[in-house]
């Protein structure tokens, strides 16, 4: 697990719920998927989700995948 894992899973929550579901709706679902992951690492998810949140809702509003969400977050 690391802050790549972190942000490819919460994005494909987005990328997921983005067209039927409301902002609100996709970050309970978010922070259900930051408790899942135990430990340190719910820390780390919440602490992502704070900084990175709006950018992935954004990025996924312009079409792009989980995967180009994150590369773009991480400028891979």
């Amino acid at each position: 697990m690391d802050e790549y894992e972190i942000c490819l899973g919460s994005t494909a929550i987005v990328v997921q719920y983005y067209s039927t579901e409301t902002q609100e709706f996709i970050q309970e679902k978010q922070v259900e998927y930051c408790k899942t992951l135990g430990g340190d690492w719910t820390g780390v998810c919440y602490m992502f989700l704070a900084y990175s949140g709006d950018l992935q809702f954004s990025l996924v509003g312009q079409g792009k995948s989980a995967v180009e969400t994150c590369d773009i977050i991480f400028q891979k």
